[in-house]
């Protein structure tokens, strides 16, 4: 998700303001740690970092100055 009318550049994205992640079990770690925190360092307007399981129901949402790790929901969901 994108806002301003310049965040676009052609397709791709210059200032997102959140970032959904699909969690893999091969990539979670990587996802958690060095990816995320390579998107609070070169995203400033970053304000929300969702992290969704892809093997289970559950999805957790970070807010905060550029999504430093301030939980703000963890929610399991069951059937």
């Amino acid at each position: 998700m994108v806002c301003g009318p310049d965040a676009l550049d052609g397709n791709q994205v210059k200032r997102p303001v959140l970032i959904a992640e699909v969690l893999s079990s091969s990539t979670e770690s990587y996802d958690r740690g060095m990816k995320r925190k390579c998107d609070q360092e070169h995203l400033p307007g970053l304000q929300t970092y969702v992290l969704v399981a892809q093997d289970a129901v559950l999805v957790e949402v970070l807010r905060g100055p550029h999504t430093g790790g301030h939980r703000t929901c963890s929610r399991r969901w069951t059937r």
